[in-house]
């Protein structure tokens, strides 16, 4: 019976491995909006727990703790402890830290202390890795041809994926390259140490190779899936920013909080190239990333465990060297490449492998149970003592009840998390098949799930505002209706406060709230300085993006403060001097502001940076020469009038927000002369019952 049970064990243990590993590369979840990253994710915490489930088993029936200690240990220990400590202490609410970054190199961690334990047979792995490779790679053949997996995905509504090779199983081609150098390097190692090739080598190498060649085409300039990264200088100078504060220098912002740090300290001059309008949520590499996110702390984990990886590399018997150095690889790539979910959990496979391959020459530490020893004073007839030992398990059956009380705990946890992201997803389907109350019903169960995510809050907000303005609109609302559209806002304006509570960095949380505000604003006088505030804290969230100020300078636009709005629509061009919108606003501002040669200026500048055969060049176009028109009869009054030529000009005033946004403690400077408070206070006033359409913009509309 003991024998059956260690042979299921094994064998469970094996396949977890081996589904871990395809899962990782090769899964997609089609039941959440994020159809690659929950897969990724949800696989490595999944594998987390059956391994912590498994060597429980395994504990109870060897009646003992036992599990190998490696030099990669410590390292491991210390890289866990940093991603827990920032992700508990960096924020208030660690919920979304959790369940990015830090809840996956937790759960790394734990897959390779119990898995690496409990795999003690040898196996022989050429075939599930190569079997990974060549699923990737024929996938990718497929996206290519037009007849990949995208095609069934988007059997499902709400999905739209292109059939091409964009899309990839992996998650990017840039991934998909990663994975296929890996277990590249496996190959190769493994057939040099044994000197000669396998029959899995011959089949798979092949694959794995065109593989390569198609993702490196793919992802050259002006093909399909060209690469897009950050630079290396702007990761190196908003890591500088975030480092300036000493509690981030030490436990960095959070393991998901890189796409807020982005947005607030992102160099101006990224606003000139295409990606402008991109929010990366990596660092270009691993170190930065980690200094980023988990302060030093983090990147000393990261470098211990390199250093560790290294040093084993010329430490390894030949059969560990086809597992140590492919994590070597994975560094090197880590040094060039952003992180990704994919690398993380193949190195947990690595190292897994590794550490069992190895065993012999690691510790092993293990626990028994106490023996009470039993000494009877009663002596048999001939005089003779009898003592006798009995072991006592108890110790091992509470350290056993301890560990499945966690296992239940965290899996419980992780299904609410997973069904909330469901949720959402089938609010979003609901959206898309105009089934708002639905999609409403759904977006309260994702919140009742998890209510700590602030983005579900965020959504759940502009929902409650969507479902109140149909209300509103009816031709006769009932008083009913008119209660309940009350209620709705009410319950908006909230949902997009605790939004911005559970993450106060996120401008577009702000930026929620301003529209919800900006709804309000026909009846009542506050919600139009509630916008305008709200607005003003987005810009200080996200100080590089010239689409907020354009929205700002709007709203003043439809008061008809054209001076203030030309100051804003000014910001916007100052922050991308090629967006054509804000050269537009700015003229169509600076005209009903009576400046009308300044006015020309901007809509030449426009018709500059448009399509000569759009819609909009025929628009400005007309407009250009209405106004030039007007300006050459005014030019030709004043001449009449006053014997020379005087331009129409006004006066200018300071701006809302002042001109170099980016001061050292990256708070907008308030101009002296502004009546516009830039560090509001908290509004705690009920927001009015009916709104309104948004306050009038100029057209063109964003892009």
């Amino acid at each position: 019976m003991k024998n059956i049970l260690s042979s299921l064990l094994s064998q469970a243990v094996f396949w977890l491995v081996v589904l871990t590993a395809g899962s990782l590369v090769l899964l997609v979840l089609p039941i959440t909006d994020n159809i690659v990253f929950h897969a990724k994710f949800y696989t490595l915490l999944v594998a987390g727990l059956l391994s912590f489930l498994l060597f429980t088993l395994a504990m109870l029936k060897q009646k003992s703790l036992k599990f190998v200690s490696s030099p990669l240990t410590v390292p491991l220990l210390v890289l866990a402890g940093s991603a827990m400590i920032s992700s508990l202490l960096a924020s208030p609410y660690p919920v979304s830290n959790l369940l990015g970054q830090g809840g996956a190199i937790l759960a790394v961690v734990v897959f390779i202390l119990f898995t690496s334990s409990l795999l003690e047979k040898k196996y022989n792995w050429e075939l599930p890795l190569g079997a990974i490779a060549f699923l990737l790679t024929f996938s990718s053949i497929l996206q290519a041809v037009g007849y990949g997996p995208s095609q069934l995905v988007n059997l499902i509504p709400a999905f739209a994926i292109p059939n091409t090779i964009i899309f990839n199983l992996a998650g990017s081609n840039l991934v998909g390259l990663e994975v296929l150098v890996l277990i590249l390097v496996y190959f190769v190692t493994k057939t040099r140490s044994e000197r000669h090739f396998s029959k899995a080598s011959l089949f798979f190498l092949p694959a794995i190779l065109v593989g390569l060649g198609l993702y490196i085409w793919s992802m050259l300039p002006g093909k399909p899936a060209q690469l897009k990264l950050i630079p290396f200088n702007a990761s190196w100078s908003i890591m500088l920013d975030v480092i300036r504060a000493p509690r981030q220098a030490l436990i960095g912002a959070g393991p998901e909080s890189y796409a807020n740090a982005y947005a607030l300290f992102k160099p101006s001059w990224m606003n000139a190239g295409d990606d402008w309008g991109v929010y990366f949520n990596r660092a270009r590499n691993t170190p930065l990333n980690m200094v980023s996110t988990m302060g030093f702390v983090g990147l000393i984990g990261w470098l211990l465990l390199a250093n560790q990886i290294v040093r084993q590399s010329k430490q390894s018997s030949s059969a560990g060297k086809a597992y140590i150095w492919p994590l070597v690889a994975s560094l090197v790539l880590e040094l060039i490449f952003p992180p990704n979910l994919v690398i993380l959990g193949l190195q947990a496979i690595f190292l897994v492998l590794y550490i069992s391959t190895e065993r012999t020459r690691f510790s092993t530490v293990e626990f028994r149970a106490v023996a009470i020893q039993i000494i009877r004073n009663a002596t048999s007839g001939f005089g003779e003592t009898t003592d006798r030992q009995k072991p006592s398990y108890i110790s091992t059956y509470i350290l056993a009840g301890v560990m499945l009380i966690l296992f239940g705990t965290g899996s419980y946890f992780t299904g609410r998390s997973a069904l909330a992201y469901v949720r959402m997803h089938q609010a979003n389907k609901a959206l898309v098949g105009n089934d708002i109350i639905a999609a409403y019903d759904f977006e309260r169960g994702a919140i009742i799930l998890n209510p700590y995510l602030n983005e579900f809050r965020r959504q759940y907000a502009l929902i409650n505002l969507s479902i109140a303005v149909a209300i509103s609109n009816k031709a006769e609302p009932t008083e009913e209706d008119k209660t309940q559209v009350s209620e709705l806002v009410q319950q908006s304006v909230r949902e997009a406060r605790v939004a911005i509570t559970l993450d106060p960095n996120n401008w577009q949380n702000y930026l929620a709230l301003a529209q919800i505000y900006q709804n309000l604003t026909g009846t009542s006088e506050e919600a139009l300085q509630w916008a305008i505030q709200t607005y003003v804290q987005a810009a200080n969230a996200d100080p590089m993006n010239p689409n907020i100020r354009m929205s700002l300078g709007s709203i003043f636009f439809g008061e008809k403060q054209y001076d203030q709005a030309i100051n804003l629509f000014s910001q916007a061009v100052n922050l991308k001097p090629d967006l054509p919108n804000s050269h537009y606003n700015l003229a169509v501002a600076l005209k009903e502001a009576g400046r009308l040669e300044e006015s020309v200026t901007e809509y030449q500048s426009t018709l500059a940076l448009i399509d000569p055969n759009s819609d909009d060049f025929i628009l400005a176009t007309k407009e250009l020469e209405e106004l030039q028109t007007r300006v050459d009869k005014l030019k030709a009054e004043q001449k009449t009038a006053e014997g020379q030529t005087t331009p129409v000009k006004s006066a200018t005033t300071s701006s809302i927000v002042d001109q170099n946004l980016l001061n050292p403690d990256n708070q907008v400077q308030q101009s002296a002369q502004t009546d516009v408070d830039l560090q509001p206070q908290a509004v705690d006033a009920t927001p009015p019952a009916q709104p309104t359409a948004p306050a009038p913009s100029v057209e063109p509309t964003q892009e």
